[in-house]
């Protein structure tokens, strides 16, 4: 059943006369996705997850800027990289967009190595945005040091002191390598790259959920693609090379291998969070 709430919003927002017929398409930690359709048209309506948990309704801004997502989606869609946004609400965390008759590939399909050229041209257009400032800036051990800090507020530590200790070391091993290495240029990351939110129709291409966007190390988007598609070492390496436009060099392949670790580090904090239930 759909929540009043959410109807009540369908028929706010969305254009047209006739009642909103609502569809449910997804229900995270932090969102809820519908399709919506009125007056013959479709559109993707998002709200936020109805959370009622403190800890749980902590989550809900738990890295996420919706004024900067509104800027960064506003880019993307004129760039032809996101859906066209029709309402807004950044306070609220509503977003209406027009629906895109697009599919997302299946697993097989994003990991074979023919593939990536197309991901790669798409993550090029993606990394060449420059939206409205001001503009976000974040470190990828900021994604450690926010959900871990959640986690502290919401879950008691884990019983397991010494696999604790030694998730911890594997990132402070890794954030310390990384400071290391030279700085690198920094570009817009939509952060978020996986197949789900890649949807394609024809030789037209999309980006979805945009709400992690922020100005980063490029090469954080090409950990993100490696570890959701799950590259064997042939895709990996047709990945890599079809990004850069040639074999990676040594510094390269080491920030990749390196980012590669940090990023393991912030799914398996993002997944806890993710578990953490109302009471």
């Amino acid at each position: 059943m759909i929540a009043p709430l959410v109807l009540e919003t369908a028929r706010r927002l969305v254009p047209g006369r006739d009642e909103p017929r609502v569809e449910a398409l997804s229900v995270g930690p932090l969102n809820c996705s519908y399709r919506v359709q009125r007056d013959g048209r479709a559109y993707a309506l998002r709200v936020p997850a109805q959370q009622s948990a403190p800890g749980v309704r902590m989550l809900s801004e738990l890295g996420v800027d919706r004024q900067w997502e509104h800027r960064v989606l506003l880019a993307a869609a004129a760039e032809g990289l996101a859906p066209a946004v029709l309402a807004c609400e950044p306070r609220s965390g509503v977003l209406l967009t027009a629906w895109l008759d697009g599919e997302s590939w299946s697993a097989e399909q994003a990991a074979r190595p023919d593939s990536q050229p197309d991901v790669a041209r798409l993550l090029h257009r993606v990394h060449a945005l420059r939206p409205a400032v001001p503009l976000r800036r974040m470190q990828v051990g900021d994604w450690c040091r926010l959900y871990r800090d959640a986690l502290s507020r919401v879950q008691p530590p884990p019983a397991d002191h010494e696999a604790r200790a030694a998730a911890e070391s594997q990132e402070h091993v890794a954030l310390r390598e990384y400071a290391r290495l030279p700085p690198p240029a920094m570009r817009l990351c939509h952060s978020d790259l996986h197949r789900q939110n890649l949807l394609h129709a024809g030789a037209r291409s999309w980006l979805l959920d945009w709400e992690y966007a922020h100005l980063g190390d490029p090469f954080w988007d090409l950990a993100s693609w490696i570890r959701s598609a799950e590259l064997g070492p042939a895709a990996r390496a047709a990945w890599v090379g079809a990004y850069l436009q040639r074999e990676p060099r040594a510094a390269e392949r080491e920030r990749l291998e390196c980012l590669l670790r940090i990023y393991d580090v912030v799914c398996l904090l993002w997944n806890r969070l993710a578990g953490v239930k109302d009471d």
